[in-house]
């Protein structure tokens, strides 16, 4: 735009003023740089110079998650929110992937949980913390071919290297975004995708 440079919608380059007399131009290189971008349910992700393909991550969700329509879940700006921590961005990831405080600082998140038979497993670029349950109101309905079929399952805690969190429920996802801001402050966004609204609160 700067230099009045024209693209179509695919990013291919298709004028430029006062450049029909260049010799050697355009070049594939005018056209616009191609990003990798990875599409799941809503989320669109896309990286400037990724060490990995995304889509490994989402196909490690899906085996887990793969059930649930992800596609039809929706936007639910009442439910999100933004939170300034007054700590280093990778102490808040630490706290979200050790559940050892679980007992004596999430009440209510602990009264719900199996806090001794939780399961963490680990994945290339990411891990998962399964939130097993006896007592909860909400669990997953899960189909009879899934590996967790038969267990009380109330959340899917999914933790993407570096400072991202994917949290499945039985209502539908929050995703937790950790930003750094400067050494001791965090922004955290929690963005909730809503699927089925009569399990939320619940």
């Amino acid at each position: 735009m700067y230099h009045g440079k024209g693209f179509n919608l695919k990013g291919e380059f298709e004028h430029m003023p006062e450049f029909k007399e260049a010799k050697d131009f355009p070049r594939p290189c005018d056209n616009l740089h191609q990003f990798p971008l990875r599409k799941f349910g809503p989320l669109l992700f896309a990286g400037l110079n990724p060490s990995f393909d995304f889509q490994h991550v989402t196909d490690k969700m899906k085996e887990r998650i793969g059930f649930l329509p992800i596609d039809e879940f929706i936007l639910d700006n009442s439910l999100s929110k933004d939170y300034l921590v007054h700590a280093h961005w990778a102490l808040y990831c630490d706290n979200y992937l050790e559940g050892f405080h679980i007992p004596f600082v999430h009440e209510d998140l602990n009264a719900v949980l199996d806090y001794g038979t939780n399961k963490t497993e680990t994945y290339d670029h990411c891990n998962l913390q399964i939130g097993y349950t006896n007592d909860a109101t909400e669990v997953f309905d899960l189909p009879e071919d899934h590996i967790d079929y038969g267990k009380n399952v109330s959340a899917y805690y999914y933790w993407v290297f570096p400072n991202m969190m994917f949290n499945f429920y039985p209502w539908g996802l929050s995703v937790n975004v950790v930003k750094p801001l400067d050494r001791n402050r965090t922004k955290v966004s929690f963005i909730s995708y809503v699927y089925d609204p009569s399990k939320l609160d619940r």
